[in-house]
């Protein structure tokens, strides 16, 4: 671009103030018809060039911020006046709080309970009209009505939780997709979200969003953690936190068992147990939610990995249990598991390829980083698959895939495999997601650590007659 130029015109009696952010220009101020004038110029600015995965707009293109305050504190007494009659409780919320929390006794089990308990009331409606759109309805309207936006839930929900005697505060947030802004000027303008913080007795805290439907209390979305938040307690006071903290990988678990009983013709039966804890469980509810509606997203998800699929039987436990990880269990068939050549029977046992390279690596070098803020990797997670298979008789078993460890930045990832029998052997994989931003130096090792996984993964067995 040759010149990009904005001019700004305000009363003289209102101050603004101003960051430039990736490019250094004075501005030029002048009066026209009473007003004050800023302008400024830039020449010769670089094109950019889009990559896959590369960070938000606001992280790789000059950009001027303009405000009014001068101060995040300032900031934070406009929020406070603008939502404090807003956290208006009444009786039915009074009621509904008491009855919810009966019988529980630590701050923790309470705020698990109101959580499970507002979400599953209110439905999630982006309806943000008038002054509405930055200031939410009240409370008791929001609790009435049963469904309300971000910054509704967020209202009621902080509402709910000092009625049950737990301190909370009003978070504005910038999810975590739109990229980093700079925060040198304080602005409203910068938000896009707004959910509820608790604060603890070390200075700490935890974010709750009211959006998340299905979600336990501590499922919080993806797109809240890295993200920009600014916190208003009911005092006025502010506090920016300049990203919120990430889960661990520990905390979203994936841990499926599979038994797959080989048939000579290359067909297969899998019996299937998987435990779902943290952020995926909130993903699961919500897909598999609908009972009429289960199998056959069931089957369209296994489709990917087995082929077509013919389902046997499928359970579930409690999906209306928010706090609780999800538990599944199902047998299917699948009539192409395998391929024949002659007398010899291959399969790649790691069944639930990551197909790595192609979605995230692709790239020989790039100009940008890589943020994973997508499903299926878009924060930390571990992924487990403990596969028996059972040969058919009449067959040996002649080759595995090479056990294997790699270990990066970004992650690890395991394949071991174990002959527990003659007719039958193990593969087990576990897959860590540590990092989900990749810099420009990290890029060559990650891109060889995708490769490794993608090359071990793709790994026959062969079982075969002697």
């Amino acid at each position: 671009m040759k010149t990009s130029k904005i001019t700004i015109l305000s009363p003289p009696e209102k101050k603004l103030y101003f960051a430039a952010d990736k490019f250094v220009a004075e501005p030029k101020e002048f009066e026209k018809d009473g007003l004050t004038g800023h302008t400024w110029e830039v020449h010769n600015l670089p094109q950019i060039d889009p990559e896959s995965l590369m960070p938000g707009f606001y992280e790789t293109v000059p950009y001027l911020q303009v405000s009014t305050f001068e101060t995040w504190d300032e900031t934070a007494r406009w929020v406070a006046d603008l939502v404090s009659e807003q956290f208006e409780s009444s009786p039915a919320i009074k009621q509904a709080v008491l009855d919810t929390i009966k019988g529980l006794d630590t701050d923790e089990e309470k705020i698990n309970a109101l959580y499970q308990k507002m979400v599953s009331d209110i439905r999630y409606e982006a309806l943000s009209l008038d002054s509405h759109a930055y200031k939410p309805f009240k409370a008791s309207e929001t609790f009435d009505r049963k469904y309300g936006d971000c910054k509704d839930t967020a209202c009621l929900f902080v509402t709910m939780l000092r009625e049950a005697g737990i301190e909370a505060g009003f978070a504005l947030v910038r999810v975590r997709d739109s990229g980093k802004v700079n925060t040198k000027v304080p602005s409203m303008k910068i938000f896009n979200h707004a959910i509820t913080y608790v604060p603890d007795k070390n200075g700490g805290g935890i974010f709750y969003d009211g959006t998340a439907r299905y979600c336990g209390a501590e499922e919080k979305p993806f797109m809240d953690e890295g993200a920009l938040a600014f916190v208003v307690d009911r005092n006025g006071t502010g506090r920016l936190i300049e990203e919120i903290p990430f889960s661990a990988p520990m905390d979203n678990v994936d841990d499926n068992t599979l038994e797959i009983t080989l048939n000579t013709d290359g067909s297969a039966t899998v019996v299937m147990e998987s435990k779902i804890t943290g952020k995926e469980a909130g993903d699961f509810r919500n897909t598999y939610q609908e009972g009429a509606n289960r199998q056959r997203y069931f089957e369209q998800t296994m489709n990917r990995y087995f082929g077509t699929i013919t389902v046997k039987t499928l359970e579930f436990s409690d999906l209306s249990e928010y706090n609780k990880p999800v538990l599944l269990k199902a047998e299917f068939t699948t009539p192409n598991f395998a391929r024949i050549d002659g007398p010899k029977i291959s399969f790649a046992p790691a069944v639930f390829s990551l197909d790595l390279a192609d979605k995230y690596a692709s790239l020989e070098k790039r100009e940008y980083e890589i943020v994973l803020d997508s499903y299926p990797i878009a924060y930390p997670k571990k992924s487990i698959h403990s596969m028996t298979f059972n040969i058919p008789a009449g067959y040996e078993l002649s080759k595995l895939p090479e056990e294997s460890q790699f270990q990066s930045d970004f992650g690890q990832y395991k394949l071991v495999t174990d002959r527990v029998a003659p007719v039958k052997f193990i593969v087990k994989t576990e897959f860590t997601v540590t990092l989900l931003r990749i810099n420009n130096k990290q890029y060559p090792a990650f891109r060889t650590f995708c490769a490794d996984v993608d090359r071990i993964e793709k790994e026959d067995a062969v079982i075969e007659k002697p």
